[in-house]
């Protein structure tokens, strides 16, 4: 309808695309987020991350209470991801079927 080759995927392609780009977004990001075994093995002693802090905590430190709550922290945002995911999956594409 007279419409280039970029009009069409801003205003067609993008829009259907984007809950997929979304939700693959958060589903990547909540995996790295929980990912151990890598970063135990692979991370610098520089950097720390999360689950490595809740492991030193509770294997080297042995301070429970520590760990406990990062574990707690981890839980919450992976369970705050997890909503926002169902929640771009739930949203209905206007236009698609």
């Amino acid at each position: 309808l007279g419409a280039n080759g970029w009009m069409v995927a801003l205003r067609v392609i993008v829009p259907l695309a984007w809950p997929g780009i979304a939700a693959g977004t958060i589903l990547c990001f909540l995996l790295t987020l929980n990912e151990f075994g890598i970063l135990l093995v692979l991370g610098s002693a520089h950097l720390i991350t999360l689950p490595v802090a809740i492991y030193s905590s509770a294997t080297v430190d042995l301070d429970l209470p520590t760990a406990a709550a990062g574990a707690v922290v981890m839980l919450a945002m992976s369970l705050s991801l997890y909503a926002l995911y169902r929640q771009v999956n739930k949203r209905k594409v206007r236009g698609a079927k």
